[in-house]
């Protein structure tokens, strides 16, 4: 029997993305991040998130700057796994973060 009950650290991510519903800047998925997880967990978790629930991010704007400051070893491995993994399916959700191509119905 499948599991009915999302992880906590999911109804984390579902309560900050229902109570901020836009407009989404980059420091949007920065304050999304419960303790302890990493941001590709992040980024694969509301695009999981917002097809489940039918949830709209609107004027969602990504700054790798920003992101680097905050988070060098996370966006050292995300621009690496960019550049190595092309073709897999979580690096092509950050590839599109960092191009600032994300849309909510992805």
């Amino acid at each position: 029997m499948e599991n009915q009950y999302k992880p906590e650290g999911e109804l984390y991510l579902l309560f900050n993305l229902l109570r901020n519903p836009g407009p989404h800047t980059a420091s949007f998925l920065m304050h999304l991040m419960p303790v302890g997880w990493d941001n590709e967990r992040v980024i694969s978790d509301v695009i999981d998130l917002t097809k489940e629930f039918g949830l709209k991010l609107s004027n969602f704007y990504f700054d790798p700057l920003l992101f680097e400051t905050a988070y060098p070893e996370s966006h050292e491995r995300i621009a690496k796994a960019i550049k190595d993994k092309p073709g897999d399916k979580n690096v092509k959700l950050q590839k599109k973060f960092f191009d600032n191509k994300f849309d909510s119905r992805i």
